[in-house]
This record gives structure tokens, C-alpha cells and sequence, in this order.
């Protein structure tokens, strides 16, 4: 049977590469940690790009 759109795009292994971590410091509670998309990678590589700032960081 054919997923539709929606639940593609909010299934949270959908197209992600992810994995369930357990946090012993929030009282066990379990997250899933999840790869960033192409698209967010790419930007955040241009975020933290080394010489990329105008003037002095405070």
C-alpha cells in the first residue's frame, strides 16, 4: 500500500538517516537524533565558514 505525501513527509525516518539515543541526564527519556536535510547541511556550512564575518565578534 502506497504511503501518501503527509505521511511521508511527517514520518520521522522518512529520507533521514536517524537514531534513538536514551538521555540519562532528562531522566531516561529517549530522543531521536536525525540528520540534517542536503538543504540544511549545505547551509550551515556557510554558517560557521571561517573569515566569512565584516567586522570583529563581540
Amino acid at each position: 500500500m502506497a504511503k501518501s505525501l503527509k505521511e511521508l513527509a511527517l514520518s520521522r525516518a522518512s529520507a533521514f538517516r536517524h537514531t534513538d539515543v536514551t538521555v540519562p541526564e532528562w531522566d531516561g527519556v529517549k530522543v531521536v537524533l536525525r540528520e540534517p536535510s542536503a538543504e540544511a547541511w549545505l547551509h550551515w556550512q556557510d554558517v560557521i565558514k571561517p573569515g566569512d564575518t565584516d567586522g570583529e565578534l563581540s
